[in-house]
C-alpha cells in the first residue's frame, strides 16, 4: 500500500457583513461527474506533476470559481481518506482562502450549483468527513484564534 499526496482541499471563506458572520462556499458536481455525482463539497484537486500543494490550491480554486483571494491560510490540519480503487491512503493539505464579501462566483462545468454557508451547517451538506472537520478547524484556528497569523501563508510565496 501506498502514502501518497496528490490532492488539496481548499475552503473558501468570506465575511458576510450583513449577517455579521464568516460563510464558507460549497459548490454541487454536476450529475455526470466521476465519481461523486450531484455531490456537494468544497474546492478539492489533484496536485499536477512539478506542481506544490500551494498551487494547486490557487489553480484549482481559479478554475472551479473564478475567484482570487485576498488571504491564504495552512489550516493545521491534513485530511486523509483511504481509496480502495488506487488501494492507497491519500493525505491532503487543506488550505483556507478568504475572499470579498462580494466575490464572483464563476462556476466551471464540473459544477452545476453553489452555495455560502454557515460553517456550522457544512455537515448538513458534505458527505466527506474530512470537510467537516476542517471546518471545525477553520473556525477554532483562523476566525477565532488571535494567533491565526501563524497559519497564513505570505504574499510572497502565492502572489506572483
Amino acid at each position: 500500500m501506498d502514502y501518497k499526496t496528490k490532492t488539496v482541499q481548499v475552503h473558501i471563506i468570506r465575511f458576510n457583513k450583513n449577517e455579521e458572520k464568516y460563510e464558507q462556499l460549497i459548490l454541487k458536481r454536476n450529475e455526470n461527474a466521476k465519481p461523486y455525482p450531484n455531490v456537494w463539497q468544497v474546492v478539492t484537486g489533484c496536485i499536477e506533476k512539478f506542481e506544490a500543494p500551494i498551487e494547486t490550491a490557487i489553480r484549482e480554486v481559479f478554475e472551479e470559481t473564478g475567484i482570487v483571494p485576498v488571504k491564504l491560510w495552512n489550516l493545521p490540519y491534513l485530511a486523509s481518506f483511504y481509496s480502495y480503487r488506487e488501494n492507497e491512503v491519500n493525505f491532503s493539505p487543506v488550505f483556507v482562502f478568504e475572499v470579498y464579501d462580494d466575490a464572483k462566483v464563476n462556476i466551471s462545468h464540473e459544477h452545476s450549483d453553489y452555495k455560502w454557508i454557515a460553517l456550522s451547517d457544512i455537515s448538513k451538506y458534505v458527505m466527506f468527513p474530512s470537510h467537516v472537520i476542517a471546518s471545525d478547524y477553520i473556525e477554532k484556528y483562523i476566525i477565532t484564534n488571535e494567533n491565526n497569523h501563524f497559519y497564513l501563508i505570505d504574499e510572497s510565496i502565492w502572489k506572483k
